[in-house]
């Protein structure tokens, strides 16, 4: 008789498979074939969602030992484990990845009160700390580059290769980068006129390394230089850009915060594809990026 698996070598072995299934393929056209629900496409989630399954498994092995073998009376806990977490935006992330370990949809199946998490509410990178201070004051020329690229620190900044830094007839310079998701984009290397450093770092940086060598590599620190800031400045930047560009539609959003910004459907989807993100998402493009970035 086979041994029975405890539930956490079934969940996050679970988790592996949506993560596996999920890599390489578009996040929104799976959403349209209704495939979406059985898939996970970031890499960063992934890791997130099997911790949150290790905890899960953990809590039932001290607190419902009787369960940890049985995959059925480990999914009957799941709402009493939830109702331990008191912080809104936690408890539905914990009842996503716990969702996708089970097999059952999305948090919602579990039928518990999440509580709202306004956008207000999100303060992740929007205070700088020290050490993100500091790294800025020590790597300046870095720091612009960052500032210039708006990349992501993990899977982008840290995984960009001398080959994917492309100088074009005109001069300018873009990055050839494959984001969350597997979404390729060309994050063109910008700054104010007449400031060079950014675009310039790019280039030494890979004619230093070569074509298969990491532009980032001997850069100490990066995870402390909270690249999501200079990701919120690089989409006011390339959102104006846009404005200048010809991809104003003179279609209007407006965010539903009270600020009274009305900002150009166009030059917002185009800034949205450019910064990484596969589906329109104007709340998070405003909230998340553009307000913190500066733009008034």
């Amino acid at each position: 008789m086979a041994k029975k698996k405890s539930i956490a070598h079934i969940l996050l072995g679970r988790i592996d498979a949506a993560h596996q299934h999920g890599r390489g393929h578009s996040k929104k056209a799976d959403r349209q074939a209704g495939l979406a629900v059985n898939r996970l496409y970031s890499d960063v989630t992934a890791h997130n969602y099997a911790a949150v399954c290790k905890r899960f498994a953990g809590w039932v092995r001290q607190e419902h030992p009787e369960a940890w073998k049985d995959i059925d009376a480990a999914q009957a806990l799941v709402p009493e484990y939830l109702l331990t977490i008191s912080n809104p935006g936690s408890r539905s992330t914990v009842a996503n990845a716990l969702a996708k370990g089970f097999g059952v949809g999305t948090g919602a199946a579990w039928g518990v009160e999440y509580g709202i998490r306004h956008l207000k509410m999100i303060w992740r990178g929007r205070q700088l700390t020290h050490r993100a201070q500091a790294w800025r004051r020590n790597h300046p020329e870095e720091a612009e580059a960052c500032r210039c690229s708006g990349l992501r620190c993990i899977k982008e900044a840290m995984d960009l290769r001398g080959n994917q830094v492309i100088q074009r007839e005109d001069g300018s310079v873009v990055l050839r980068v494959t984001g969350k998701g597997g979404l390729k984009r060309e994050a063109l290397v910008w700054s104010e006129p007449g400031n060079t450093v950014g675009r310039d770092w790019f280039l030494c940086r890979a004619a230093e390394v070569g074509d298969s060598g990491k532009i980032f590599r001997d850069v100490p620190d990066l995870r402390n230089a909270n690249l999501h800031a200079f990701r919120a400045e690089y989409a006011v930047r390339m959102y104006q850009y846009f404005l200048r560009s010809g991809a104003a539609t003179g279609e209007l959003y407006r965010p539903l915060d009270g600020s009274a910004v009305e900002l150009d459907k166009g030059a917002l989807a185009a800034m949205n594809t450019v910064i990484g993100h596969g589906d329109n998402r104007p709340a998070t493009d405003w909230y998340n990026y553009l307000s913190y970035g500066g733009l008034t």
